[in-house]
């Protein structure tokens, strides 16, 4: 499933991230929960922010069997519906923390850290320091992340393609 997403420029970037992150970042996610380990719909399921200059993706991946999809179409459009409504305190400090392992981890790697400051300073003009990347992430509200669910899942067409055996895959698909 596609949605229009941000652009590493827009404001709410790392509301975006943190939304992504919330929804299918992760074992903790709600998608992972709900839909992999809850309901045995998808042997991976993950939901991502792309973003680029002028514009991103909102996506959600998961793969399946050709007799789950269109009950894992069902159960991540729950999920979409529930994101928008509330997120608790607990996800986001989830989030947060794991945000913050992120930026340490990617030190860790030399082609991963290189990948980041040559991206910063292509989009940015300069590098961002990891006290100012997490200065805006635990600056983002739960109200914040709601309003710009509601935004990305409401306010933009989906797309959705799916490969292989997909005659019986429902062809309306409502969010």
């Amino acid at each position: 499933m596609g949605f229009k997403g941000l652009s590493y420029l827009d404001p709410n970037y790392y509301t975006a991230q943190i939304l992504a992150m919330i929804l299918g970042g992760g074992m903790s996610s709600r998608l992972f929960q709900e839909v992999r380990e809850q309901r045995g719909l998808a042997y991976s399921i993950y939901a991502f922010n792309h973003s680029h200059f002028d514009a991103g993706i909102f996506g959600i991946y998961a793969g399946t069997t050709p007799e789950k999809t269109n009950e894992l179409i069902s159960a991540t459009s729950g999920e979409i519906k529930k994101i928008c409504e509330k997120i608790s305190d607990k996800e986001l400090q989830r989030v947060r923390m794991q945000f913050e392992a992120g930026l340490l981890m990617a030190k860790e790697s030399t082609s991963t850290r290189m990948q980041r400051l040559g991206g910063e300073i292509l989009s940015h003009g300069r590098l961002i320091p990891d006290q100012e990347v997490m200065k805006k992430v635990l600056a983002v509200k739960k109200a914040d992340v709601t309003k710009l669910a509601e935004k990305i899942f409401g306010g933009s067409k989906m797309t959705f393609s799916a490969i292989g055996k997909v005659r019986a895959v429902k062809r309306e698909i409502k969010i």
